[in-house]
């Protein structure tokens, strides 16, 4: 079975962590924020415990070397997993280790705003090798994230406070599970293409109708992302 396994950071230590580590590879504040794009002023906070959280985690863990999971909870090892892909795990072709993912502070159906990168982390999710390689990925494991999920409109198929792991690569207009948004609000609910660029936004739960979106007359919808599994470990 595959296995999936959720911490909570820790806020009190992540700027700790960060300095703990930004001084071990021997960077300033400055040279982090030349190397990963973000702003020093950021680094700066999230390290004197100004910002309790930061939609910045992974990309400081990448450019830092460490584990993503440690530098969010403390808990695992500091150092990276390695990317070569190892010989006893042939079963799960291109992922040699588990995969660390965000899940952002956004709940689908609930949520207001546009998706971005920058909004808070609450949770990483580590997922294994085996399930990585069974969600068919479109463009690897970047792009992965993951966001809560509540309400009763997509029963059976998500139940309500689920988690569900999103494809960012996956935006173009294709009959499934996606997660969008329309005007400011987010949702995930299923997409069926029609003629003339209209779109029927189905939930599955038959109580709620569909409606309709037309794209050439600029309603203000947009894809996020194509749903690719659920905390219950169901597949799309």
């Amino acid at each position: 079975m595959s296995e999936y396994i959720i911490y909570s950071i820790n806020m009190l230590t992540l700027g700790d962590r960060l300095k703990q580590v930004r001084n071990k590879r021997n960077l300033t504040q400055v040279a982090l924020a030349k190397l990963t794009g973000i702003p020093q002023q950021t680094i700066h906070a999230i390290e004197n415990k100004k910002a309790k959280s930061t939609g910045h985690l992974i990309t400081l863990a990448k450019a830092l070397h460490v584990n993503p999971e440690w530098l969010s909870t403390g808990e695992g090892e500091m150092e990276r997993w390695d990317s070569e892909v190892s010989s006893t795990q042939e079963d799960a072709p291109g992922y040699a280790s588990p995969f660390s993912i965000p899940v952002y502070s956004i709940t689908a159906s609930m949520g207001r705003g546009r998706f971005a990168d920058s909004e808070q982390v609450l949770k990483i999710v580590v997922l294994d090798p085996a399930t990585m390689r069974d969600m068919n990925l479109s463009g690897g494991s970047n792009g992965i994230v993951a966001v809560y999920a509540d309400g009763e409109s997509m029963l059976p198929t998500i139940p309500p406070k689920s988690i569900v792991f999103v494809d960012r690569n996956q935006r173009d207009l294709r009959d499934g599970v996606h997660l969008v948004r329309l005007e400011e609000m987010i949702y995930v609910k299923r997409l069926q293409r029609l003629p003339n660029h209209k779109v029927k936004v189905i939930s599955d739960n038959s109580i709620y109708e569909p409606f309709e979106v037309d794209l050439k007359n600029g309603d203000d919808f947009e894809i996020l992302g194509k749903v690719l599994r659920v905390w219950i470990e169901r597949t799309f």
